[in-house]
């Protein structure tokens, strides 16, 4: 990899860990303020998941838009929507006001981890790309760690909490423009070949779409479960989705083991069945 690969990659890393500590923060802050004007549960859930949804709807016209506008500018318009999305969120007003700017929030979200993955395949090539992957699946998951921490050092019921979220969008923001204007060649206009990708691995695009929804089904409920059956504050439930993301340091490992491993569909299987045996044993505990 080339020094100016380097730096857009180290670049990115820090794009991606600045965005996902305000995903964290998210995660903990808003099912709160739904809890707090007494939503019922399944809404609080509905509302979270919905992120996951609308990437389905926004799917047809995602590489149409990055194709047109180029990879960073449709990452940044992205973040821009997300910020500012972030900031109205918690002056509710009531729920239908809310879904809109959860699907703007959401929206925001699903293009963002849109570019922010392809920017990385056109970073890497076929010798290091599990590798950078994994550096990219640890600063992501790293952010994720750290932003319930920061919701429990200032509480949950402070506004202070959406304007350090709004600036870490602004650092990802800086850092994306900076990719654009760092030397060497990031091409303007992507060839998304996205539809090829679902025609030809179908399983592969499904799995990945389970698992975001278990995860934000996770997310939500680690905070309101813990809440309503312990005596945990919402600050200290917030922590368990640290704990469920404090692992992601082992991405870096698994990534350089992809780059040498042939056969990707031993390492998949090992995976399901690894996922499989932690839910057994987190079963037995409880």
């Amino acid at each position: 990899m080339t020094i100016r690969s380097k730096n857009k990659l180290l670049l990115l890393i820090i794009s991606i860990f600045a965005y996902f500590i305000t995903v964290g923060m998210s995660a903990v802050l808003l099912p709160i303020i739904l809890k707090t004007n007494n939503v019922p549960d399944f809404l609080i859930g509905f509302s979270d998941n919905i992120k996951v949804f609308v990437g389905l709807l926004i799917l047809i016209i995602i590489p149409k838009i990055a194709s047109k506008l180029g990879i960073i500018e449709t990452g940044i318009i992205s973040l821009i929507l997300y910020g500012t999305s972030i900031l109205l969120l918690p002056l509710y007003y009531n729920y239908l006001v809310w879904m809109f700017l959860i699907f703007l929030f959401g929206s925001g979200f699903i293009i963002f981890r849109t570019m922010e993955e392809t920017l990385a395949n056109v970073i890497s090539n076929n010798q290091n790309r599990g590798k950078i992957m994994g550096y990219v699946a640890t600063s992501m998951l790293s952010g994720l760690s750290v932003g319930p921490i920061i919701t429990k050092i200032f509480g949950v019921n402070n506004y202070f909490n959406f304007i350090l979220a709004f600036v870490c969008v602004c650092i990802s923001i800086l850092c994306f423009y900076l990719i654009k204007n760092t030397k060497g060649n990031i091409k303007a206009t992507a060839k998304f070949e996205l539809f090829k990708f679902l025609k030809e691995m179908p399983l592969v695009f499904f799995s990945k779409f389970i698992m975001e929804f278990i995860v934000q089904v996770i997310f939500v409920f680690a905070v309101i479960y813990t809440m309503e059956t312990t005596k945990y504050s919402a600050e200290d439930a917030g922590l368990f989705i640290t704990a469920f993301s404090v692992s992601g340091f082992l991405n870096i490992f698994v990534g350089n083991f992809v780059d040498k491993v042939k056969n990707k569909n031993a390492l998949m299987i090992f995976g399901v069945l690894f996922l499989f045996l932690c839910m057994i044993l987190f079963s037995i505990t409880l």
